[in-house]
């Protein structure tokens, strides 16, 4: 029994010096290197090489598909870096991400942050884990990202983030892939945009809003936890609520409940076009990708618009 205990005991010491080797390896000599990617290489590419920009644009794909940054000529003359995620940019994800920005580079000016008030729901048992998964290759960059994962993972993720290689789960490929094409990548402002148009014909919103909601706790208090961070680095933060085809996911509730809050502190300025009634210019179908997208000429309208409202009220 004792040998078979010793034998146990070599092998998990074995495991565990490997898992730090490999890791420290590709961390620093693969992963840091890469630029691109929804694996982590978007990120380092917005720490590692636009630590100086003073304007940067968090959110969804909400953000990353409908904010040119080159557009917003009435702040940082048009050169800000959209951060935005697609397939999560939730608040879990982009406060954590605000925390990495500060940490690792100076404060910018400002953050135009993208908000969809009706994400703030909470629906059943609350599982974060998709949203802080692009963020684990950098656990040792935030003690707020340590912090959170450690007060919100259950006892098997725990577990499983004890072996270091784990933060690269379903990531290795896509890391390798942009690492080697890593010398024909191209300097950019994190924008993209998309082509095609809304198909109208099987579009239709089968269940009206619920009156009711409950609000998620967490994700309130990481939005006053986003404010705050940016008022002790006096930076300056923009809030943006974007609009979708038809209203498909506009709630007014939700939209007055998170205005509120964020109204609590004077130093928020919110750009509201969640209302899609209210913006003429963007209810076209032909500006639409689909119901939650706007395509390239519907972007440039919206980037337009949301560049005339900012210049109206925060320029001098």
């Amino acid at each position: 029994m004792k040998k078979i205990l010793l034998y146990i005991t070599i092998i998990a010491i074995n495991l565990v010096v490997a898992d730090r080797i490999f890791y420290y390896f590709f961390t620093n000599y693969v992963f840091a290197k890469t630029l691109s990617g929804d694996t982590g290489g978007a990120i380092n590419y917005s720490l590692q090489k636009k630590e100086n920009v003073d304007c940067i644009i968090l959110g969804s794909s909400r953000a990353k598909y409908l904010i040119d940054p080159a557009l917003l000529t009435a702040v940082c003359d048009g050169k800000g870096y959209n951060a935005g995620k697609s397939g999560f940019g939730g608040i879990v994800y982009n406060n954590m991400l605000l925390h990495l920005i500060v940490n690792k580079s100076t404060a910018p000016q400002m953050i135009i942050l993208q908000v969809d008030p009706n994400y703030y729901f909470k629906w059943g048992v609350e599982d974060f884990t998709n949203e802080l998964l692009p963020l684990y290759p950098f656990i040792n960059n935030s003690k707020e990202l340590r912090n959170f994962i450690s007060t919100n993972s259950n006892y098997a993720e725990k577990f499983k983030l004890f072996f270091h290689l784990y933060r690269y789960n379903g990531k290795f490929a896509g890391v390798l892939f942009n690492y080697f094409k890593r010398k024909s990548f191209k300097p950019n402002n994190g924008f993209e945009s998309l082509t095609g148009r809304i198909d109208t014909t099987t579009f239709n919103i089968t269940e009206p809003p619920k009156k009711e909601f409950t609000y998620s706790t967490v994700k309130i208090n990481l939005l006053a936890d986003f404010v705050s961070t940016c008022n002790t680095l006096h930076i300056k933060l923009v809030v943006v609520f974007p609009p979708t085809y038809k209203n498909t996911y506009f709630v007014k509730q939700a939209s007055d409940t998170i205005t509120r809050l964020l109204n609590k502190d004077r130093a928020v300025t919110i750009f509201d076009f969640s209302d899609i009634q209210k913006n003429p210019a963007l209810q076209s179908a032909d500006l639409w990708k689909d119901d939650s997208h706007l395509n390239n000429t519907g972007a440039v309208i919206f980037s337009k618009l949301l560049n005339d409202s900012i210049s109206l009220k925060l320029k001098p």
